[in-house]
């Protein structure tokens, strides 16, 4: 909850609405990109790109920090053999330049993982330090920064490198393709186990704030892992998510030797799975195949999955949606639970990122034609015209790019990470920055009810209301709105707060 809207006695409502206006006004206006559009004020072209090694330059994940800046990770080529890699983590400033004078070397903080690995998940934590995961030597690893980059050696292992987190249970190679950071500080490594026999299946290892393995996770009374293995089949898992209780939910994918199947499922806060969270296979219409990307909770508690599915043999961005207690496809969104996009709308491509804006709408981004791309999708599930006018929109930086991760920032901008290759040289790491609208914390004023003034018995009541856990037509009780008010009923009101002001309220 915004802590705006935490609830205090009727007797600090003048503190609240203090608290209001001056958290609404950091939100001062801005020139803003359209929605959907190239943000070009972003490094002057809309685009960040950083050659580091010699060779092949990847970004895998990406955070913004609470000033603004971009801390983007992967992995970079080194020197010494080819494909040789090292994990590479990259801040840019709030603008999309380089941060050269604050962090690392030029910027750039580069760490020997053991064989050719790279980074995969980054956070940025409450003190000011940078958690990054991925694989060192087939394990799941993790390493713990300082807010300019030197490595916190007080964190994980204290030996054979110093600062850094490992786990590998024996007999199993694993890849890390995830993290999840929770509000207690621990924090979940996701990804693939293979056993000896090479056949895939999901991990997901636990460990706590100071880098050690959380042993009292998983299953069996706890070992630190939750495996995932389904008889017969592939299981990859594709995304982790937490719910409001501490429930863990996740989407994953299965094969059957022949066809990919998005699912869904769920994990006690300890680790154990949910059998009463649906984990069956998804069918969206149409589709011959899909695979499932990536998740995320609504702030109604409503679990959207994205990916892409294969459609009479062409890719295609898809979603569903679920109930956030049971698992169940939620049949009122889009066509029976799932949107497909039409072979109009980026057909060919798919989503590899999902986030859901304050509002409920659900951007998928992922690749298309060799372009960074997204769809904008409505909270019924429809497609959203309003998002660069078609629902649609893609970037062209080179020829052969990949997108990997998306971020959205405070101000509703949506940032882009991936691979890009521009002609003659080799792939490097990339980062574009599209507008957001029309949430926004640009678009938000204290005139509350829309009619072109701040009223104390309206506009500023309804806050402190609002504030004080007051929802529903309760917090609009005994008030009287000027002839030229635009919002004069709770879920408009409600809907402006939330889509413009960027603030979470209840119903």
């Amino acid at each position: 909850m915004h802590p705006v809207f935490a609830r205090r006695s009727r007797g600090g409502h003048r503190a609240a609405i203090a608290l209001v206006i001056a958290t609404l006004a950091l939100a001062g206006p801005v020139v803003e990109a359209a929605p959907g559009i190239w943000d070009t004020s972003f490094n002057g072209s809309g685009i960040a790109q950083r050659d580091v090694g010699p060779g092949n330059d990847v970004a895998w994940a990406a955070a913004v920090q609470p000033d603004g800046k971009i801390v983007v990770v992967g992995g970079c080529s080194k020197t010494g053999g080819a494909g040789a890699r090292n994990w590479c983590i990259v801040r840019l400033n709030a603008n999309g330049s380089i941060d050269a004078s604050g962090f690392g070397n030029l910027g750039v903080v580069q760490l020997a993982a053991a064989q050719d690995q790279y980074a995969s998940g980054v956070a940025v934590l409450p003190s000011g330090d940078i958690l990054v995961t991925g694989t060192c030597a087939a394990k799941f690893c993790a390493y713990r920064l300082s807010p300019s980059g030197g490595i916190q050696v007080n964190f994980g292992d204290q030996s054979p490198s110093g600062g850094r987190a490992l786990y590998g249970p024996s007999g199993f190679t694993l890849e890390a393709r995830m993290m999840l950071l929770q509000p207690d500080g621990r924090f979940l490594i996701g990804g693939s186990c293979f056993n000896a026999q090479a056949v895939e299946s999901s991990c997901i290892a636990r460990f706590n704030p100071d880098g050690s393995l959380d042993t009292a996770f998983g299953q069996g009374g706890g070992n630190g892992v939750q495996f995932g293995f389904i008889s017969s089949k592939i299981f990859r898992l594709g995304a982790l998510a937490l719910q409001s209780d501490g429930k863990i939910v996740y989407a994953a994918s299965w094969n059957d030797g022949v066809t990919w199947s998005m699912s869904r499922g769920r994990h006690h806060a300890d680790g154990s799975p949910d059998g009463a969270f649906i984990s069956s296979a998804l069918a969206p219409p149409g589709s011959t195949s899909a695979l499932t990307t990536g998740i995320a909770v609504q702030a109604d508690g409503r679990v959207l999955i994205a990916g892409y599915c294969d459609v009479s043999g062409v890719l295609r961005f898809c979603a569903a949606r679920m109930q956030g207690d049971d698992g169940a496809v939620d049949t009122g969104y889009g066509a029976g639970g799932y949107f497909v996009a039409p072979t109009t709308v980026l057909g060919g491509g798919g989503a590899a990122s999902l986030v859901v804006q304050p509002d409920g709408k659900a951007i998928l981004s992922g690749t298309w034609s060799g372009n960074f791309s997204a769809i904008r999708l409505n909270d019924d599930g429809s497609l959203d015209t309003t998002w660069a006018g078609t629902g649609y929109t893609y970037g062209n930086i080179a020829n052969n790019d990949v997108l990997h991760a998306s971020v959205l920032q405070r101000d509703g901008k949506l940032l882009w990470a991936g691979q890009c290759a521009p002609s003659g040289s080799y792939p490097q790491m990339c980062v574009q920055r599209v507008g957001g609208g029309p949430f926004g914390a640009s678009a938000c004023t204290l005139d509350v009810d829309g009619d072109g003034r701040v009223g104390a018995t309206t506009d500023l009541l309804i806050l402190a209301r609002v504030q004080a856990g007051v929802t529903g037509s309760a917090a609009l009780g005994g008030l009287s709105f000027n002839a030229n008010a635009t919002r004069t009923t709770w879920p408009a009101i409600r809907q402006y707060l939330v889509a413009q002001c960027g603030l979470a309220v209840k119903e």
